[in-house]
């Protein structure tokens, strides 16, 4: 595969065209865009395997074959990762104080994925290895850093912030949706959302089963679970129940993903002593 970059930044502090107050020292746009690919997926998945001991019987004898048992794209190729970003560096007060602002587009395609075949094909796993899926993750990360010094005593202090929007777009095929355990991944959804039933108290008598809509197997002590009948297109509870329990109760649950994450250190040092959190 072929995969490229490119970089521009500009140093707005050191034109001489614009005057800025004396305490922004520092003063950059920046952003770029670039692409890597992932080779590790195996070896030789472009070809497919030859079982060369299918015998089969022909005119009442038995004559020697073979057959292909699992077959394989020859059409694989790298997956790919696209990279977009945008930012701004801000430096304060002869750069004790920085601060970063960059805005982030992450586009993976190409994805290697098992897609189901039907068993009418002979695939032995049911299914070929190729690129199905595609993914994109925005957001925006933030960086403030502040560093002093007194004589030998010296200090940093900085904080980060993530934020993560994550979004499959394609799996591949018709875009069927990929079920885990208590999980399930969908087009225009995040991956690995999780998926399972809602829960509403527990069973505290037999009167209780009785009057919950049908929930097998259920006794008292056990998990009420709510009758919701699934979700609409619009991905909300369609509430309309239908008197029991069944997989179409099923609903999104939240993200298994963060939204955002943050980190917070300080770092000092004096003459040979230095101590971090």
């Amino acid at each position: 595969g072929n995969f490229a970059s490119a970089a521009v930044a500009w140093n707005v502090n050191k034109e001489a065209f614009i005057n800025l107050p004396k305490q922004i020292t520092t003063l950059k746009l920046r952003g770029g865009f670039g692409q890597v690919g992932n080779q590790n997926f195996g070896d030789y998945l472009f070809q497919s395997f030859i079982n060369p001991n299918a015998s089969y019987v022909f005119g009442n004898t038995l004559a020697g074959g073979a057959t292909t048992v699992t077959q394989r794209d020859p059409a694989i190729k790298w997956e790919a990762t696209s990279t977009l970003n945008a930012a701004i560096d801000l430096g304060l007060f002869n750069n004790q104080l920085m601060f970063t602002a960059e805005y982030y587009k992450r586009k993976s395609t190409d994805l290697l994925a098992d897609i189901p075949l039907p068993l009418s094909v002979g695939s032995v796993p049911s299914a070929i290895f190729t690129n199905a899926a595609s993914t994109q993750n925005t957001g925006f990360e933030f960086t403030l850093t502040y560093n002093s010094r007194r004589g030998e005593f010296k200090y940093n202090v900085s904080a980060n912030l993530t934020t993560l929007n994550n979004k499959v777009l394609k799996l591949g095929g018709i875009d069927n949706p990929i079920y885990g355990v208590g999980s399930k991944t969908q087009v225009g959804r995040s991956v690995g959302e999780l998926y399972g039933f809602v829960t509403e108290g527990l069973f505290n008598t037999a009167a209780d089963v009785a009057a919950h809509p049908i929930q097998t197997g259920a006794a008292p002590g056990d998990v009420k679970f709510k009758d919701v009948d699934g979700i609409g297109t619009d991905g909300k509870l369609t509430g309309l129940p239908d008197g029991k329990i069944t997989d179409n109760d099923r609903v999104y649950l939240g993200s298994s993903i963060p939204k955002m994450s943050y980190g917070f250190n300080f770092d000092c040092s004096y003459k040979n002593f230095d101590a971090s959190i």
